[in-house]
């Protein structure tokens, strides 16, 4: 049996989709191997995810590629996934040169990269981008029919879920750590709406949790809190639309066609971002109630369009 070596990170600061998209692509690509996740043990990590999903994990004291290319020595890997900005083209050679694997790498950001298969799984990429950035002969897959989802998903497409109010059921996601804290402030502006259901969801990486809950106490509407929840595509699938931010969760809601608004919380989501602006669908670059308050009123009457 091949083994396969995946090296990503999830933290209160990183976030959680790096793993869980990688979840998807060692189920997906790497069905026939040894999976082995290398990670750090982070404040707000979601490893306990990786161990539930049936896969081994090592823990690494350090990000120093030298660690890697030990440990890639040592379980004898044929091929090593690298889903980690602080992995970069030097370190990619320097492993390629000591180990002699096979590279898989997930980008984000069409950065340069030294590799055998290149993986951007973004509903934006386009293959031409990585011209000259990466070497002769590495494979490129992207876009939205690579793009990384759990089975349920494509489930929950044969679904058709009516909407549990007259104004619809809408979903809230800002990343499973929710970093820039935002999630009580986005409720507050549906608040301005009223007679609402909404679903947010977030794990318990999100340091906010408390806070979070004792500001639902004080909302009228009915807001549901889903914290590491195992039916997401579910709670996806029979919203009206969402409010989300242009990462991981983004391709998911594109991918069951589903409305939505989303808000820029870091930087390496400045390509979504871009690709949404050009395609001249709803996307704040920063949080602001006002205007959201906008994108929401604009969605509303663009649903009630539909239904005539």
């Amino acid at each position: 049996m091949k083994t396969v070596i995946i090296r990503a990170d999830s933290s209160y600061r990183i976030g959680t989709g790096h793993i869980m998209r990688d979840l998807v692509l060692a189920e997906r690509e790497f069905s026939g191997s040894r999976v082995i996740f290398a990670v750090r043990d982070l404040p707000g990590n979601i490893n306990h995810r990786i161990k539930a999903a049936g896969f081994d994990t090592v823990l690494l004291h350090s990000d120093s590629i030298e660690e890697l290319i030990s440990l890639v020595i040592e379980k004898n890997a044929e091929t090593v996934v690298l889903d980690h900005y602080g992995i970069g083209i030097e370190e990619e050679k320097k492993l390629k040169k000591a180990a002699d694997t096979t590279l898989f790498v997930l980008d984000d950001l069409y950065e340069p990269h030294y590799c055998d298969t290149l993986l951007n799984h973004n509903i934006y990429a386009v293959p031409e981008r990585y011209r000259g950035l990466v070497p002769p002969g590495c494979i490129v897959r992207c876009g939205p029919a690579h793009t990384l989802v759990r089975k349920e998903f494509d489930a929950v497409l044969q679904k058709n879920f009516p909407a549990s109010t007259k104004s619809g059921t809408v979903f809230v996601a800002m990343g499973g750590s929710d970093h820039s804290g935002i999630s009580l402030s986005v409720l507050k502006v549906l608040e301005r709406f009223g007679n609402l259901d909404i679903d947010i969801v977030t794990t318990s990486a999100n340091t906010k949790i408390g806070e979070l809950r004792r500001g639902i106490e004080t909302l009228h509407n009915r807001v549901r809190l889903h914290i590491d929840s195992d039916s997401v595509a579910q709670l996806m699938g029979r919203c009206r639309f969402g409010i989300v931010t242009p990462s991981v969760v983004l391709n998911e809601m594109f991918y069951l066609k589903k409305p939505f608004i989303a808000i820029q919380t870091v930087e390496n989501q400045r390509e979504m971002v871009d690709f949404l602006e050009k395609e001249k669908l709803p996307v704040l670059r920063k949080f602001d109630a006002d205007a959201l308050e906008s994108e929401v009123k604009a969605m509303f009457k663009t649903l009630e369009r539909e239904k005539k």
